[in-house]
């Protein structure tokens, strides 16, 4: 039987009470990568300074519990956040030099760089062609690839496979339903160990769900989550549909100008020309010459053929 899933919201108002052997990360002010360590001595007074245990050299020292973070082992786990300064400390502090990571939103690729930093593997998925192409300038020793995770359900679960931590920020003018989409998808293809989501209207949403609990902890998570499941329409066993913008605007005839269209890609992760895709006349590039000396790929993945 599989573990329920477990559902927190970060920073919580009241940090955990960490008890000898709790694995948790402290804030450097150098360093960053080698912040993981483990409490090895409690204070005796509520002013006192924890010891802890760092793991990559075994020293240990007094630390101020302001710079302490607890390190959430319970899995599979799923940790909300509103602001990017805290989903970036999520990837500072829960991930492990043995993780197989990816982050769904990677933007310009600083997050990704931060994972780059603690885990043993990571790479960036990004739907803008422009912002991959900036990343990989940015960050030349990762990998960056062009997605839309909803739009390429099998291509994503082949790139994802042997990921244990997901980190998804797709923010801009995606709704709270592209972020459960994805959710759900994750949750029935691989079945991570973590997810961390950057969602301030998410975790609008579950501190109406908190009655009262002051350690992140959402009551009865899984309960929460499949009502958002229910509200946004959500078919759990078949979690990535046609979104409505495309089922409109095929039943209208793709009657606006292409450009305005979103860009879509190939299964291997590559955009398609939007003149070809959704004009009945196809781009007027295209002659016949062969297509594979154009820029872009011209499939028509849309109704107009």
């Amino acid at each position: 039987m599989a573990s329920p899933q477990h559902f927190r919201i970060f920073p919580a108002l009241k940090p955990p009470a960490l008890k000898v052997s709790d694995p948790v990360f402290v804030k450097l002010r150098s360093e960053k990568s080698t912040g993981h360590a483990s409490i090895v001595q409690t204070p005796e007074t509520p002013e006192g300074r924890p010891v802890v245990q760092f793991l990559t050299d075994g020293s240990t020292h007094p630390v101020n519990p302001a710079r302490i973070l607890a390190v959430y082992t319970e899995a599979p786990l799923i940790m909300i956040c509103k602001s990017t300064t805290d989903y970036r400390t999520l990837a500072r502090s829960q991930v492990y030099k043995n993780d197989a990571v990816v982050e769904i939103g990677s933007s310009y690729g600083v997050c990704t760089g931060i994972l780059a930093q603690h885990a043993n593997s990571v790479f960036g998925l990004e739907v803008s062609p422009k912002l991959v192409e900036e990343a990989r300038k940015r960050y030349p020793a990762l990998r960056f690839e062009l997605l839309n995770v909803l739009e390429n359900k099998e291509r994503t679960i082949e790139l994802m496979q042997g990921v244990r931590k997901v980190f998804v920020d797709i923010g801009g003018n995606r709704t709270i339903g592209d972020v459960v989409k994805i959710v759900t998808l994750l949750n029935e293809a691989l079945k991570p160990d973590l997810i961390c989501i950057k969602s301030e209207e998410m975790v609008d949403d579950a501190e109406k769900h908190l009655n009262g609990s002051s350690d992140g902890v959402i009551p009865d998570g899984q309960a929460w989550f499949e009502g958002l499941q229910t509200r946004h329409a959500i078919n759990v066993s078949k979690s990535i549909a046609p979104e409505q913008w495309y089922l409109n605007a095929r039943k209208a005839g793709f009657t606006r100008n292409p450009l305005r269209y979103p860009m879509r890609v190939t299964a291997d992760g590559n955009a398609i020309c939007r003149l070809h895709n959704y004009k009945a006349a196809g781009c007027p590039k295209v002659d016949a010459a062969d297509l594979r000396a154009l820029p872009q790929p011209h499939p028509r993945t849309a109704a107009v053929v």
